[in-house]
């Protein structure tokens, strides 16, 4: 129960951030808050993900996936648009594909528990 209430919140989270987006667009905001979610929610796989960085980062947000869609697509903005004083993105994309990489990641982690 606890588990599912968890997974509700996580993809709420996301929602909260593309409905902020969608008010106020600001792609750098935007790619700080997913980058933080990602990490965060990085620890169900594996708890050492958060710590990692650069393109073992997004090498591992793409095994979960199966694609290159961060390291060689729309997510590859996660890697440094929160740290530049702008930065350009496809907002529809990353967002698409964060969410399917939550739901990726969700119904693994409840395949291993």
């Amino acid at each position: 129960m606890a588990r599912q209430r968890w997974k509700r919140r996580v993809l709420a989270e996301l929602d909260r951030i593309a409905s902020e987006y969608s008010m106020a667009p600001d792609e750098l905001h935007l790619t700080a808050e997913i980058s933080q979610l990602l990490r965060r929610a990085s620890r169900l796989l594996d708890p050492a993900a958060p710590a990692l960085h650069g393109e073992a980062w997004l090498g591992f947000l793409d095994s979960t996936l199966g694609s290159e869609e961060f390291s060689k697509g729309a997510g590859r903005v996660i890697l440094e648009g929160p740290y530049q004083r702008t930065t350009s993105c496809d907002a529809e994309a990353l967002l698409g594909l964060t969410r399917r990489w939550l739901q990726c990641a969700l119904e693994r982690n409840d395949t291993h528990v």
